[in-house]
C-alpha cells in the first residue's frame, strides 16, 4: 500500500514541536546549571563564614592561653616563696575549669614542680616531650591533644602549652595542661549544611582536632589535610566537595 506523503502543515507541526522540545531541554539544562552554580556559591560562602567563625574562636583561645602562661611565668620569676606559689597556682587550677595542672620541667623533660587542684598524682608520672613540635610566632609550643597521664584516677583529653623560661644557667620549661573539650566543643558546634563539619590541623597537615577523630584513628575516614595545609587561605570547590581553609592568626594552626 502506497504511503501518503506528509502534508506541509504536518511538517510544520513536527518542526515547531521539535524546536520547542529542544528549547525546553536547553532551558532546563541552563537553569539547572545556573541553579547548581548558585547553590555551590552559597555553600562556599557559608563554609567560609563558618570556618572564619571557628578560626576566631580558636584565636581567642590561644590568646587567652598565651596570657595565662605569661602570667604564670611572671609569678615564677618573682621573689615569691614556694608556699605562696603553691597557693597561687593551686587556686588558679581550681578556679579554671579548663586548666588541669601547671608544671615546670627541665630542658630534658623531667618534671621539677607541679601544681594541681588536689588530685592524687602517680608516683613516677610527669615528663615533657616536644619532639616534632614547632613554636608558634609568639614562642609558645602547643602539643597535639593527648590523654594526660599525670593522675592516678583522672585521664582528661588535654593540650599542653609550653613556654621556655631561661634562668641564666639552664632553660626551664613552663607548661600548662588544658582540657581540649572547650575548644573541641566550639569546633564541633560549627555546622556547615547537613553534612559539613570543621576540623583543626597544624601547618604541616597534622591533625589537631577532628569531630570524627575515632573514625580517623580506625582508618574508616580520611581527610586531605596534608594537601590542604599547603594551600593558601581560601575556598576550593572540587567535584561535590567544598573545602575552606583559614589560618588561625598568630599560630601554626
Amino acid at each position: 500500500m502506497k504511503q501518503q506523503p506528509l502534508s506541509l502543515s504536518s511538517l510544520m507541526v513536527l518542526l515547531v514541536s521539535g524546536v520547542a522540545a529542544i528549547t525546553v531541554l536547553i532551558s532546563t539544562l541552563v537553569y539547572t546549571t545556573l541553579y547548581a552554580n548558585a547553590l555551590r556559591s552559597n555553600a562556599a560562602a557559608s563554609s567560609e563564614q563558618s570556618v572564619a567563625q571557628a578560626a576566631g574562636a580558636i584565636s581567642d583561645y590561644t590568646s587567652d592561653a598565651s596570657t595565662l602562661i605569661r602570667r604564670i611565668t611572671g609569678e615564677l620569676q618573682s621573689e615569691a616563696d614556694d608556699l605562696t606559689l603553691a597557693e597561687t597556682f593551686s587556686t588558679m587550677v581550681q578556679m579554671r575549669d579548663d586548666l588541669t595542672s601547671i608544671g615546670v620541667y627541665t630542658s630534658s623533660g623531667r618534671l621539677l614542680s607541679c601544681w594541681t587542684s588536689g588530685r592524687t598524682r602517680k608516683p613516677q608520672a610527669g615528663s615533657l616531650d616536644l619532639t616534632g613540635v614547632e613554636p608558634d610566632p609568639s614562642g609558645l609550643y602547643y602539643t597535639p591533644p593527648h590523654v594526660q597521664n599525670l593522675y592516678a584516677d583522672y585521664y582528661p583529653w588535654v593540650v599542653t602549652i609550653v613556654r621556655p623560661m631561661p634562668n641564666g644557667v639552664d632553660t626551664r620549661w613552663v607548661a600548662v595542661d588544658v582540657r581540649f573539650s572547650g575548644l573541641g566543643g566550639s569546633i564541633s558546634g560549627v555546622g556547615i549544611g547537613q553534612h559539613g563539619y570543621c576540623y583543626l590541623m597544624d601547618d604541616q597537615g597534622n591533625m589537631v582536632y577532628h569531630p570524627q577523630q575515632q573514625l580517623l584513628y580506625a582508618g574508616i575516614k580520611n581527610e586531605e589535610n596534608e594537601r590542604l595545609a599547603a594551600q593558601p587561605d581560601g575556598t576550593y570547590v572540587e567535584d561535590t566537595v567544598i573545602y575552606s581553609v583559614q589560618n588561625v592568626p598568630a599560630s601554626n594552626w
